[in-house]
């Protein structure tokens, strides 16, 4: 049987009600997306996390994908819009200025609509006047100045089966480095873990580990005969 102090018990009362006190100051932003079945999914966060993506700055380099140039990336929405946004637009400009393999001409944007009870599928590549002008935009909204229908142009999109693609995770096993874009971590073939694994919340896990334990007592009074 395991007793903890009565100092470690006060102490953690204490960052409860800290943490209590922070949260409460806190705003929550309520979210609602579709999944693919249509059926609707409504979010309560006080963090704005699930709402930015960081893009590393580092791509990878083994030799596996040594003979693999960059042919773009995928975004994924909630809505269809009818256009390239100037974010995407902005986002795409800057990752091909900042590596020399990314080819303007063969590097496009995908965006991928989660619509109710339907996927769309748009592919986008930018425009020189695009380029230059998305490196040097500094202003990440969706009113940007400068903003024009001429940036982009779309380009065809064939969706096949007889291509297989493949996986690549960090060595660690946790597929989740989405706030560390600047940190270096070997990649290996594998397949990414589910988002519910106990490797992607190892402090949650314990958390309830130590709530299923029985033997696991605190003490609220000092005993002082020891």
């Amino acid at each position: 049987m395991e007793i903890s102090a009565p100092s470690a018990r006060r102490q953690q009362i204490a960052e409860f009600e800290k943490q209590s006190k922070d949260t409460s100051q806190l705003t929550a932003t309520t979210t609602e997306t579709v999944n693919k079945h249509g059926e609707r999914i409504i979010t309560a966060t006080t963090r704005r996390t699930d709402q930015t993506v960081h893009l590393p700055n580092i791509l990878p380099r083994r030799e596996y994908l040594r003979h693999i140039e960059p042919l773009g990336w995928t975004r994924t929405q909630p809505n269809d819009l009818p256009q390239l946004s100037p974010h995407d637009i902005t986002t795409h400009a800057k990752t091909i200025d900042a590596h020399a393999s990314c080819d303007g001409e063969k590097t496009i944007v995908i965006t991928c609509s989660f619509t109710r009870r339907s996927v769309s599928l748009k592919a986008y590549k930018l425009t020189p006047t695009g380029y230059d002008w998305g490196r040097s935009n500094t202003d990440r909204g969706n009113n940007s100045k400068g903003y024009a229908l001429a940036h982009y142009e779309k380009v065809p999109l064939s969706v096949s089966d007889r291509f297989l693609g493949f996986f690549v995770t960090p060595e660690q096993g946790s597929w989740n480095y989405n706030f560390m874009v600047n940190m270096k971590y070997d990649l290996i073939l594998s397949n990414p873990q589910e988002f519910d694994d106990e490797l992607h919340h190892p402090s949650h896990f314990m958390n309830f580990s130590n709530e299923e334990n029985s033997d696991t007592f605190s003490a609220d009074h000092e005993v002082r005969f020891s």
